[in-house]
């Protein structure tokens, strides 16, 4: 057991992992009860998060199931464009799970072609993972969850998490040799802009602006308030708030290379452009990558672009907000019109 349980891990590391464990399934039940800690916690909290109770029990939808493989790697190697540095969240920007022009997709696809090579039957999701990912890699060892509720290695918290099922019985460890975060330590909830994470370890996604600004509209959340906009400040797309703000990520990012194809988006990315641009031409320049954001929801991106502009005003602003009054989508016509009011233009 421990023969294959390694060479799965020489694998991994092989193709451009950072870490690699093996915890048997029963592992991650108590998953649950994290659930229901948060759940007590916030506003409304079975509702934001009670969906994520079947994470706990993946055997209940694969009775073969038998261990979880917890794969991480880093993406802080990337290049941030200037202009987009606190506007685009990086975890969404260095996105490669479903980007067949990365490596991290090349990676996930030979190491699938891997396990099945071992005679295992497997199982993945590359889009939201079959269990908790940041819990099963902190049962792992891999690293610990850290107060802002983002899973850390030593190259701090900007990584990428994927698990795969296997139906053999296999377990690899590891014991993890990094400080806790101080118990005095708030730096990472005070930079939280709409106050979603409100003490340590607990996080209202109906506040994070990540969730405000693709998610939302998915979930049938429509437009956020005036008030809530205000509060999500440069930030179209993602938030990085809490993970710049830790101590622990200081210096951690390496920068060094230019993630595939994004220099032909950072066009498209402006709220001006995203504003002059018909919603065929954001499904096809930005859907595919920000993905978030479904086919029948693109009007949030002129929803989140004119948060941008109205909290970033600028006089070169004023034609690209008032093109709203004509978009053909009404939310959009109604927020201008809430926009231009405030900006009194």
């Amino acid at each position: 057991m421990e023969n294959i349980a390694q060479a799965i891990k020489e694998k991994a590391i092989a193709l451009g992992y950072e870490k690699c464990g093996i915890i048997r399934i029963s592992a991650v039940a108590d998953y649950s009860d994290r659930l229901k800690e948060r759940m007590s916690r916030i506003f409304l909290g079975r509702l934001q998060y009670g969906q994520f109770m079947a994470f706990a029990h993946p055997k209940k939808l694969y009775p073969w199931a038998k261990s979880i493989v917890v794969l991480v790697h880093s993406y802080a190697g990337y290049n941030i464009p200037g202009e987009f540095k606190g506007v685009y969240g990086s975890a969404y920007m260095f996105d490669d799970r479903l980007d067949e022009n990365c490596n991290g997709f090349e990676m996930r696809k030979h190491f699938g072609e891997f396990l099945e090579s071992m005679g295992l039957m497997t199982a993945t999701d590359a889009k939201f993972g079959l269990t908790g990912l940041r819990w099963a890699a902190h049962k792992a060892g891999l690293g610990i969850i850290r107060r802002n509720n983002f899973f850390y290695t030593e190259n701090g918290s900007w990584n990428h998490i994927e698990a795969w099922l296997i139906d053999g019985e296999q377990e690899l460890i590891e014991k993890p040799a990094l400080k806790e975060c101080p118990d005095n330590c708030d730096k990472c909830i005070k930079s939280c802009p709409t106050g979603s994470l409100n003490r340590p370890y607990t996080m209202s996604c109906l506040k994070c602006i990540s969730y405000i600004t693709s998610l939302s509209a998915e979930k049938g959340l429509g437009m956020p308030s005036m008030k809530t906009s205000s509060k999500v400040g440069r930030w179209l797309y993602g938030c990085d708030a809490c993970q710049d703000a830790c101590p622990f990520n200081e210096g951690k990012w390496r920068r060094g290379c230019d993630f595939p194809g994004l220099d032909k988006l950072t066009g498209y990315m402006r709220p001006e452009k995203i504003m002059a641009m018909s919603y065929d031409e954001i499904a096809k320049n930005l859907a595919p990558k920000y993905w978030y954001i479904g086919a029948n929801n693109l009007w949030k991106w002129k929803i989140d672009a004119l948060t941008v502009m109205m909290n970033d005003f600028q006089e070169d602003y004023v034609s690209a907000i008032k093109s709203g009054m004509t978009d053909t989508n009404w939310r959009v016509r109604r927020f201008t019109k809430k926009v231009c009011k405030k900006l009194k233009i």
